[in-house]
């Protein structure tokens, strides 16, 4: 399969994230659910911003895969959205916050978490 080419390409466009891959000339997108989050390092509040139309979870799993937090989002309004995550009770260390649509980890950032 030598003149199979496939490049994968992660662009970040706002809020949005999009794959592309590319297949011997052909081009397929797929949109996922892009998320910033801040404070990062967080003490006592984790803020999430989203864009997307579709419901989906918010999964916090610690260093050793454990989840220590999840909690689903329901939506149904266009554009930019804001989820304040307050008490999550974790313990000083780096986490992962996963966004999960359809059961499949569509996004995911590293997140330090310290209490002041």
């Amino acid at each position: 399969m030598k003149n199979m080419k496939q490049i994968i390409k992660v662009a970040f466009i706002g809020l949005v994230f999009m794959t592309s891959i590319s297949l011997q000339g052909q081009q397929i997108a797929k949109e996922s659910v892009g998320f910033k989050m801040y404070p990062n390092p967080a003490s006592n509040f984790v803020s999430i911003e989203y864009k997307t139309t579709q419901d989906f979870y918010i999964s916090i799993v610690n260093i050793i895969g454990v989840e220590v937090y999840k909690t689903e989002v329901l939506h149904g309004y266009e554009g930019q959205q804001n989820i304040g995550l307050t008490h999550l009770n974790l313990e000083n260390g780096i986490y992962l916050v996963k966004i999960i649509q359809d059961d499949k980890t569509v996004s995911t950032q590293k997140l330090v978490y310290r209490h002041l």
